[in-house]
């Protein structure tokens, strides 16, 4: 019969092409996502570090005169940016630091990866005039360069990565580049990064269709991960609160046992949940949109967006001018406290390096806190949906 109507074929569905390639594509990711978590658990276990340490290479030139630019500040000199106020005059020199307290005057040159012909600007450091000349490289350097090196030696102090990592504990820069390029703060940029995606692309106010059970499921393994990390990192904040659980440690072995902390966190919680984050079904992102508008003013919103990539590749100069600011800050209130007549010197921390340790874990704690509020919230959320559909 011509009206009557025709059976589907077999196998066929409401199904798109578009959703079937999608879920293949997030079951592979998936595979391939889940083999990286069992290495990094394995490669804990067997007590070899996540972290690959700072990504020297992945910084511009222009990136790690800035990095040297806030040292020298911190150190109590006034900096000059030669290559960036001056670059048709600036000598050989890329950074020229004064400090008044004691009239000491450092010049500084940045180079990645020189060669023979980058030997001029070393000439041109080598007769400026100040107390010490430095030529920072990185990402090795040109046998050639390396050859004749030692010319200029009495004149120029060269700086590779191992050098330069050691001259920044003076300032605490090398703690914060570690911390700021592991494995963990990378993970949290891109989980914030899924975040942001989702509020500023919302998706209808209430989702489409129910929640399903398999959203419960994903839901509750999040929640589970997010625990995890926050408990982990209040747990070594408090750590390194305590010194005495320590004792004397030097910058690298505190550096080392920061790092420690942060892979075991990354293994263990972040990992998991980044994986969630950068592959959000559909109905996630709705409720995620959703909890978001509904939810907005409540504090783990606030403790999320604390978030700060600090001094990562091409970040850099963002995060140097917030610190510069803090520095203007830490100066004006150092000026008020010597203007006051103080009876007794509050007294120097004894172990330093853990306190900025604990300092770091507080800031990333504060951003987990909320991470866990925040899945919370799509709990609820998916509750009161669950109830009215």
């Amino acid at each position: 019969m011509e009206n009557a109507k025709k059976a589907k074929p077999r196998g066929s569905s409401n199904t798109s092409l578009f959703d079937i390639t999608t879920s293949i594509f997030r079951d592979v990711k998936r595979d391939v996502q889940e083999r990286d978590e069992q290495f990094d658990k394995l490669s804990m276990a067997l007590g070899k570090p996540i972290s690959k340490g700072i990504p020297w290479p992945s910084f511009s030139e222009v990136e790690i005169q800035a990095i040297l630019k806030l040292h020298f500040e911190i150190l109590g000199f006034s900096v000059i940016w030669r290559h960036r106020e001056d670059p048709a005059n600036e000598k050989g020199i890329d950074l020229e630091c004064r400090r008044d307290s004691d009239g000491k005057k450092i010049i500084v040159a940045v180079k990645k990866k020189p060669k023979k012909n980058d030997l001029g600007q070393v000439l041109e450091l080598s007769q400026g005039d100040a107390h010490e000349r430095v030529y920072v490289y990185v990402n090795g350097a040109a046998q050639s360069f390396r050859d004749q090196r030692e010319t200029f030696a009495s004149k120029v102090e060269f700086w590779d990565e191992k050098i330069l990592e050691d001259r920044l504990n003076e300032s605490d820069l090398t703690l914060k580049l570690k911390a700021d390029n592991s494995p963990t703060k990378l993970a949290m940029f891109q989980i914030m990064k899924s975040i942001i995606e989702v509020i500023d692309n919302q998706p209808p106010n209430t989702p489409s269709r129910p929640p399903s059970q398999e959203l419960m499921r994903t839901l509750w393994d999040m929640k589970d991960r997010a625990v995890t990390v926050n408990r982990c990192f209040s747990m070594a904040q408090l750590m390194f609160e305590d010194s005495s659980r320590f004792g004397d440690l030097s910058d690298i072995k505190a550096q080392n046992l920061m790092v420690w902390c942060l892979d075991f966190i990354y293994t263990y919680g972040l990992n998991s949940l980044l994986s969630a984050f950068t592959s959000l079904p559909r109905e996630l992102k709705e409720l995620l949109g959703c909890v978001y508008e509904n939810t907005k003013v409540r504090s783990n919103w606030l403790q999320l967006f604390t978030y700060d990539p600090g001094l990562m590749p091409r970040r850099v100069e963002d995060a140097c001018a917030k610190y510069e600011q803090q520095i203007a800050s830490w100066k004006k209130n150092a000026d008020k406290r010597q203007s006051i007549q103080v009876e007794d010197d509050i007294p120097e921390p004894v172990y330093a390096e853990l306190d900025e340790v604990a300092d770091v874990l507080r800031c990333l704690g504060t951003w987990a806190d909320g991470l866990e509020g925040t899945i919370d919230s799509l709990f609820e959320e998916y509750a009161h949906l669950s109830r009215i559909k």
